[in-house]
């Protein structure tokens, strides 16, 4: 993925599901310290930005996704589509399969049940 990709997964997570962003934002690529808690205020920061004027789920990942999230909730809705089995293991695919548990139970047959506590996983 690359630097930055687990700091735009905790801000979705965050915009869709509240919370702290504390709760949603871990070390990353290993930060600690004064840059964990820079990151963390970035997080609150474009999660509070954001969440307000997004229309839905979807536009919140537009807004605050980048290529990479978009590109792995294309392959999830493809993936669910043709009804596989999917096991979420970053973060990051995480965050993007979120869209869909937050947009609509049921939306491609997904429900909240799917998705687990919340754990500082950025």
């Amino acid at each position: 993925m690359g630097i930055g990709n687990t700091t735009a997964a905790a801000a979705l997570t965050l915009a869709l599901f509240g919370g702290e962003a504390a709760e949603w934002t871990g070390p990353g690529t290993g930060v600690a310290g004064p840059m964990l808690a820079a990151k963390r205020e970035v997080v609150a920061a474009a999660a509070a930005r954001h969440r307000g004027d997004a229309g839905d789920p979807f536009d919140l990942l537009r807004r605050l996704g980048g290529f990479e999230l978009a590109a792995i909730a294309g392959w999830i809705a493809a993936v669910l589509q043709d009804r596989k089995t999917l096991a979420m293991t970053s973060a990051q695919v995480g965050a993007a399969g979120a869209i869909y548990v937050a947009g609509a139970a049921g939306c491609i047959g997904l429900g909240a049940e799917f998705l687990g506590p919340k754990q500082n996983v950025a």
